[in-house]
């Protein structure tokens, strides 16, 4: 798949002078929250640990969320009082509107960018799925469609979960992913299309209506129907505080207080013949 992040496009964002990515924690110490290490170690968001203020707790850090910039994306004003948001003026401009006598920005999508605020796509009896970035480049390397059962219980180990509403998926794939996890610049969310799947390959007792439908096994990449893209065109940073306290094993960190990024995304169907 030709996508966004390969070592050449790394080089492109170098060029541009686009900041990189990661954080060193205070201390070095141990963080044993499971969201906020795979937040740290992954490579989806510009960390920064924000200097403590005055009168800040001393066992307390603050690790700014940002979104990384490529090409086309700048911070610009957006919102009532110009709160500052990555804009992607790829696919999107910002307006002023006047409410209530006082005027605020915001980002809209670009009429001609082909991305439009909601899937568009009909409930039809088939089955979708919203995904991240890395689950959609597992299907691409390995031929299948299966949940890597990372935020399943255990008795949903074995089970894909589909739904028949399109709407559903897209918010799987966008705003209900965990925080750290949520769409990027760089890595797009995605909603997959597949056949309408036969009785005997549906768990009944462990789905929820339409919206949870759990299918057993793996389905072959063949049955992919139809694929959307979910893009976010303006990302808002977020925060999460991170917390020294005592564990078994000496002082670790903790999460403390957190807001997660405001990403807004569009959506765009793919041509298949050029992703799979």
């Amino acid at each position: 798949m030709k996508g966004w992040h390969n070592e050449s496009y790394r080089h492109s964002l170098a060029a541009h002078g686009i900041r990189s990515r990661g954080i060193e924690v205070p201390g070095n110490l141990p963080i044993v929250d499971s969201a906020i290490r795979s937040l740290v170690e992954g490579d989806r968001w510009d960390l920064s640990i924000e200097p403590k203020k005055e009168g800040q707790y001393e066992d307390m850090h603050t690790i700014i969320i940002s979104p990384i910039l490529i090409p086309g994306v700048e911070f610009t004003s957006v919102g009532w009082l110009g709160s500052e948001s990555a804009v992607d003026f790829n696919i999107a401009h910002v307006e002023d509107r006047e409410d209530d006598e006082y005027i605020r920005s915001t980002a809209e999508l670009n009429p001609e960018s082909g991305y439009s605020e909601k899937i568009p796509a009909e409930e039809d009896g088939n089955l979708y799925r919203g995904m991240s970035w890395e689950e959609f480049q597992f299907i691409l390397e390995n031929g299948f469609v299966q949940s890597d059962y990372s935020y399943n219980f255990p008795s949903e180990i074995g089970l894909t979960y589909y739904s028949e509403d399109p709407t559903t998926a897209s918010s799987y794939g966008g705003g209900f992913q965990p925080y750290h996890m949520q769409p990027t610049f760089e890595r797009p969310g995605y909603v997959i299309k597949i056949k309408k799947q036969p009785e005997s390959g549906i768990d009944r007792e462990r789905s929820i209506g339409t919206n949870e439908i759990a299918v057993i096994g793996s389905i072959p990449i063949g049955e992919i129907l139809e694929i959307y893209e979910i893009r976010p065109y303006q990302i808002s940073p977020g925060y999460v505080e991170i917390r020294e306290v005592y564990g078994e094993t000496g002082k670790v960190y903790r999460e403390g207080s957190r807001m997660s990024p405001k990403v807004r995304v569009g959506y765009k169907k793919m041509v298949l013949g050029e992703v799979l």
